[in-house]
């Protein structure tokens, strides 16, 4: 999955001694260590808070399923863990700045 593979890629970019990516531009010349993100992030079917990282017992949105707030989806938090929200949820949970 997408998220689990965005997750993977930020897991992986501290010991790069690499700072999270605050654009597309950013991104792609890293996009070998995220292939599945980068492609849906490319068809605007991923949304990812540009610059959030990944941090322990962070409860933040920081990506999601573009249809995630309109019909519910997957999202994954700051704490690493991807899980599926409702609408409801999604728009009252706290999103990464």
């Amino acid at each position: 999955m997408e998220l689990e593979d965005l997750a993977a890629f930020l897991t992986a970019l501290p010991t790069d001694g690499v700072k999270p990516p605050k654009n597309m531009e950013e991104f792609m010349p890293r996009e070998p260590m995220a292939p599945m993100a980068a492609d849906s992030l490319n068809r605007g079917e991923l949304i990812y808070f540009w610059g959030a990282d990944l941090r322990d017992g962070g409860e933040s949105i920081i990506a999601y399923q573009k249809d995630a707030e309109a019909n519910g989806g997957w999202v994954l938090l700051e704490n690493g863990k991807v899980i599926r929200m409702t609408p409801e949820k999604f728009k009252s949970a706290p999103k990464a700045k």
